[in-house]
């Protein structure tokens, strides 16, 4: 399967591996020929919503803190431009900072 028939999908990275963020939650597909909007729907099938929280580097100190960041991050960015809570997460080091235990407490409104 093609990815970008079954998914929608935020860009892949954060930034470097330490310094600046991006923490925008834009769609990975925007420079495409056709590009994939966040919010995609479409009759009767709604795609998965992969999110990206990662940086181009694992940094351990980095990941720690980005992870801590998750839910500020969701209720700031990724609400306003995807309009749900996403189905994957994709992280560096799952175990600093609780990045899962933050999404799934989340309460989207």
């Amino acid at each position: 399967m093609y990815q970008r028939e079954w998914t929608v999908e935020n860009h892949w990275s954060m930034g470097p591996g330490v310094g600046a963020s991006d923490w925008s939650c834009c769609s990975r597909w925007e420079d495409a020929g056709t590009p994939v909007p966040l919010t995609r729907t479409e009759p009767g099938f709604r795609p998965l919503f992969v999110m990206n929280h990662f940086r181009d580097a694992a940094v351990s100190s980095t990941a720690g803190t980005d992870n801590s960041r998750l839910a500020d991050r969701a209720r700031r960015f990724w609400l306003p431009a995807a309009r749900k809570k996403p189905n994957h997460l994709a992280v560096d080091r799952c175990e600093l900072g609780s990045p899962v235990a933050a999404l799934n407490t989340f309460t989207y409104p």
